[in-house]
């Protein structure tokens, strides 16, 4: 009789114990897919704060535009030039900051004819435009070799002609073929033979694929305005250190008849860097505006990843 109870009391506790393993699992298995929920909720929300500050972003460009007869220029002392923090919106708060692309050199510009002054590509010409020249002077100052324009223009031009030693067009060490076409990101330098990862570190902030003639003289970097310096032996260290030393200029007139040929003090396109926080969930959203400045013209998403 005793064994029998005590072998009763050992299925006893055989049972609650496992009963207490399986109430175990399932209360983990239910804190998961709480947790994967309240992550997936929280995941949306973030996404759609980061949205929203976008929107924000774009609502300050266009009334900044509108704005265009009391300042008719663009410069770093204007409202979308300070990044916004810390925006309450939804159950969570946004942050957004915009930069000028007209500050940067547009490496799809590499290619255009110095004659025409058109988008004729040049091909394996010998002259030099006016954003090969600033780049040439930008590696310069950065350390970075200065035959890597060439093979930028390489990496672009329509042919298959070698432009310089070492050209892109010689890639024969690559998995792949050089494009011969227009930049479509930045991001595309990585391809290029010769852009090693330190390479493209050092240039990322000076140059951008949007599509700008001239770079904004007010909001461009020192180190970039520089670059102009002797170029078609017009531009002097002078005339730069006076921009410099004056800017915001609010009037083209303020440069006379040379600067107002290399440069302007109006942009169009924006990058876009709005991030939304909703509990420990971030999301970060790079994109490019191009905004509306009349009737002919729209609004343009130009770029757009989230992540």
């Amino acid at each position: 009789m005793k064994n029998e109870r005590g072998f009763a009391l050992i299925i006893s506790l055989l049972v609650v114990f496992l009963l207490t393993v399986i109430i175990l699992e399932m209360d983990f298995q239910t804190r998961v897919d709480f947790r994967a929920t309240l992550n997936f909720q929280e995941d949306l929300k973030a996404s759609y704060v980061a949205k929203s500050a976008l929107a924000i972003a774009d609502a300050v460009l266009q009334e900044d535009w509108k704005e265009t007869n009391v300042r008719p220029y663009d410069g770093l002392d204007e409202p979308w030039s300070v990044p916004m923090n810390n925006i309450p919106i939804g159950d969570g708060f946004g942050s957004v900051s915009m930069t000028d692309e007209g500050m940067k050199l547009n490496l799809n510009a590499l290619t255009v004819s110095v004659a025409a002054g058109t988008a004729t590509v040049s091909g394996s010409s010998t002259n030099t435009n006016q954003t090969q020249f600033m780049l040439d002077k930008l590696f310069e100052k950065l350390n970075i070799d200065r035959a890597l324009v060439k093979t930028l223009v390489d990496w672009m031009d329509p042919d298959s002609i070698l432009v310089g030693a070492g050209g892109a067009e010689a890639c024969d060490d690559l998995p792949y073929k050089c494009k011969n076409k227009s930049f479509d990101t930045v991001a595309e330098l990585r391809s290029v033979k010769g852009v090693t990862a330190e390479v493209y570190q050092a240039i990322f902030p000076y140059v951008t694929v949007s599509d700008m003639s001239k770079i904004n003289l007010n909001t461009a970097d020192p180190l970039i305005l520089h670059t102009l310096e002797g170029y078609q032996n017009r531009v002097t260290a002078s005339m730069i250190n006076a921009l410099i030393e004056n800017r915001p200029v609010k009037d083209m007139r303020f440069f006379g008849s040379i600067l107002d040929e290399y440069g302007t003090i109006i942009s169009n396109t924006f990058s876009v860097v709005a991030t939304g926080h909703v509990g420990n969930t971030k999301k970060t959203i790079h994109a490019t505006i191009k905004r509306k400045i009349n009737n002919a013209t729209k609004r343009e998403l130009l770029y757009f990843h989230i992540e």
